[in-house]
């Protein structure tokens, strides 16, 4: 009688054991792949917050599906990667940033002998506060500084197996990216002609 009791409350642990085990592996896997052709798979992507994948024996395709955040408008079709970043998370905030362009006012110029005066502008900077405001409801790819919607449009193209490595990002990464892009962005300067 004690064997038994034995025997089934070992059966009974090795089954919760297994039950532990299936469910945390399901928990900790964030992507399925779909074999399309010979080299070709489809990855569906899954988890919340952001993950960076890298792919060690192939590359991923990335399609273009539309516009990723307010400000920024791939003009891709696709992109060719071994690394990007997936984002499943809701944020809606606001940043403010001082913002610096060029207001082109004409220059004092010597005029030369022949009496040629060249028409030449000088830029003053003036500084304000621009405010974006940042919404973000989808899920969304980050690959080669573009931003994509993500809408399974994410292919792995491998010679062998695609071989895929992830991670997850602090919970703080999409806030802290999206405000160096903003802050990053080159001023734009118009080109003023030089007329004689």
């Amino acid at each position: 009688m004690k064997f038994n009791i034995k025997f089934i409350a070992g059966i009974l642990s090795l089954i919760i054991f297994i039950i532990i085990i299936s469910i945390s592996d399901k928990s900790t896997v964030n992507y399925k792949l779909e074999k399309i052709n010979l080299q070709l798979y489809s990855l569906s992507l899954y988890g919340d917050g952001c993950y960076l994948y890298n792919v060690t024996d192939g590359y991923f395709i990335i399609k273009n599906k539309g516009p990723g955040i307010n400000y920024i408008v791939p003009l891709v079709e696709y992109v060719n990667t071994t690394s990007f970043i997936f984002c499943n998370q809701t944020i809606h905030y606001s940043v403010t940033v001082e913002e610096c362009p060029p207001i082109w006012y004409p220059c004092n110029v010597s005029c030369t002998p022949e009496g040629i005066c060249p028409m030449i502008k000088c830029p003053e900077y003036t500084c304000f506060n621009m405010t974006y405001h940042i919404n973000i409801t989808y899920p969304i790819i980050i690959a080669n500084n573009d931003i994509f919607l993500y809408d399974n449009n994410v292919y792995c193209y491998s010679e062998n197996i695609c071989n895929i490595i992830y991670q997850l990002l602090p919970r703080e990464y999409l806030y802290g990216l999206i405000y160096q892009l903003i802050v990053s962005r080159p001023p734009v300067v118009p080109v003023v002609p030089v007329s004689k």
